[in-house]
């Protein structure tokens, strides 16, 4: 059987496009991703609580 394999992508750009609301989606996308990964993992709640506190952490380093 055949793996399914991107075959076109089309970037539609804008001039009217609000730069704030597109990093809100992207930053609300990164966020899903994150918990689901955290919730597919078999972690304990303080397990959980120090992984985001590490990714913080390293968010704020790279901000700087």
């Amino acid at each position: 059987m055949k793996k399914n394999a991107v075959q076109n992508v089309i970037i539609h750009n804008s001039d009217n496009i609000n730069s704030d609301i597109l990093a809100d989606k992207i930053a609300d996308f990164h966020c899903s991703i994150i918990a689901q990964r955290i919730n597919s993992c078999n972690l304990t709640t303080d397990e959980k609580i120090l992984v985001i506190n590490k990714i913080l952490k390293n968010l704020k380093v790279s901000s700087n």
